[in-house]
């Protein structure tokens, strides 16, 4: 028996209160991240959100290591109409859904419509806390990307 692609993907944790404002924007659109948006919601564990802290959820940050480039990157996942700039990355856009409901550690790869293998790995889960001097607060204290080749 072989395992399909989604049976090696990690868990994905979505908050409850969440799930009902993410599934529409994944069936309003044809596009390749609102199909991997959904694919994703249809896999997830819904949650409660106090019962599994640490996940990328709407307006979370996430830091990650883009494997194709070795780029680190941190953003915050966003409704569509809020998105913007590097660091707003909209949940239908394919990163997004790909990052949403991940947690540190969890490794995803895809296929882009181009057919290209896309990877990331999460380092950190937080949100926006401006009395912590990065303005960032993690769910679990850095170091979480001590070693890259994990």
């Amino acid at each position: 028996m072989h395992m399909t692609d989604i049976d090696r993907r990690p868990r994905v944790f979505i908050k409850a209160a969440e799930f009902g404002r993410l599934q529409p924007f994944a069936e309003m659109f044809a596009t390749p991240g609102a199909a991997l948006l959904k694919e994703e919601l249809a896999r997830a564990r819904i949650i409660h959100a106090e019962t599994r802290p640490g996940f990328a959820h709407l307006n979370s940050i996430v830091t990650y290591l883009d494997r194709n480039t070795g780029e680190i990157r941190t953003v915050e996942l966003v409704l569509p109409d809020d998105h913007g700039g590097d660091d707003r990355i909209s949940i239908l856009s394919p990163l997004g859904a790909a990052l949403i409901g991940l947690g540190e550690g969890a490794e995803f790869q895809w296929k882009s419509p181009a057919e290209e293998s896309l990877n990331v790995k999460v380092f950190g889960v937080g949100r926006r806390d401006h009395s912590a001097p990065s303005g960032i607060r993690y769910y679990r204290q850095p170091p979480f990307y001590s070693n890259l080749q994990d």
